[in-house]
Parts: C-alpha cells; structure tokens; sequence
C-alpha cells in the first residue's frame, strides 16, 4: 500500500516517483518505491532483513588484493525505523565493489564469488562462492532488473543487441555528517545480457 506516505514514530517515508496506488512488487521496483520497499522489508522483520545483510557481507569490512578498505556504514540502534530506511539505502552504506558484488551474486544464479583485482581460474573462483538466494530468486531479480530498463527509471539503458538489465539509484550526499537536501549521488547498476548474465556496470555520478 503506497498511497500514502509510511509513518513510523516522527518520521514519514515518501516516494519520488509517487503512485499513490497499491502497488505489487515489479511495480515497487520500476518505480523505486520508497514506502513498498519499507513495507517489504518491516514484513521480513527486523531479525530477518539483518540475517540477509549479514549473510551477504554487508556488516564486515570488505576484503581484497587492496589492504585499504571501509567498514560498512551501519544504524547505531537498529529499530523499525532503521529496517525500513536501510532498505532504500537510507542511514546504511557499503563500499562500491561490496554493493556489487551482491548484486552480481543475486543476479548470477544466487551465487556470489569474491571480488578480485587479479585474473583467475573458474574452478579457484568456484571454491570461494557462496550462495546467497536460490536459484529461482536470482531468476525473479533478473526478470526485475530487465522490466526496469524496458519500461521503468533505467529506460536509457535500454540497448539494442545487449538486453541489459539494471536499478537506478538516487542518494542524498553526506556533507558535514548530516544529508543535504541540495547535493546527490545518482548511480546505475546493470548488467548483460539478462538471460544469462556476463557484464556487471556500475556508474556513480
């Protein structure tokens, strides 16, 4: 239900893309809905939206070639409110190459391989992958991502010859630690082709 802004204690979640409609999940997701994707996750819960950014790495500080990394940005007291804002990237952040690599692994059959800045062999790559959704749910995503760029907010990605699927983003940037209401950090996250992913993109502005 998005038809009105999600109020939870003193704070109201709204839409910028506003429907003001009931709305089912492709739809939440073509139109980065703030207010179903909250909804979403206060139906998982708040034990089982944290056993999902656990399981993925989002609570570990990212390991690489590259000994310098970031430890994930995380809500100090992990209420209702910080499970519904953390869901749409609000009050939660990671590094690039972390958010990817999740993606990557959602989008590829559920699997998700470690990172690397070095070449190396499937069978290495194969030892060190982890599955994170099933099999039938990395489908689903796929399925998402491609609706997006064919009829929702990535429709510029929208190649001939390439059947790239992908999310748009848009963030309030941190300036002086507190969100600005007049800087952002727009991104695009794809891939291709979509069938059967190879190429994962993504672009910060």
């Amino acid at each position: 239900d998005a038809r009105f802004p999600l109020v939870i204690g003193k704070a109201s979640i709204s839409d910028y893309h506003a429907q003001r409609r009931v709305l089912t999940v492709p739809e939440i997701f073509i139109n980065s809905s703030n207010i179903g994707t909250a909804r979403m996750a206060l139906d998982v819960g708040l034990e089982g939206h944290q056993e999902f950014l656990r399981r993925v790495g989002f609570f570990d500080r990212p390991t690489t070639e590259v000994p310098e990394s970031a430890k994930p940005l995380l809500p100090k007291r992990w209420s209702k409110l910080a499970t519904a804002t953390a869901a749409f990237g609000h009050g939660f952040a990671v590094q690039p190459l972390q958010g990817i690599s999740v993606i990557g692994g959602i989008l590829n059959n559920g699997v998700m391989t470690a990172p690397t800045f070095l070449k190396r062999e499937m069978a290495e790559a194969e030892v060190l992958a982890k599955r994170i959704v099933k099999p039938e749910t990395s489908e689903k995503m796929r399925y998402l991502f491609r609706l997006n760029v064919s009829e929702g907010t990535a429709s510029k990605a929208d190649v001939i010859g390439y059947r790239v699927g992908g999310k748009t983003g848009t963030a309030e940037k941190v300036v002086a630690g507190r969100y600005s209401k007049e800087k952002r950090l727009t991104s695009f996250i794809g891939a291709f082709p979509m069938d059967k992913p190879k190429y994962l993109i993504l672009v910060m502005i």
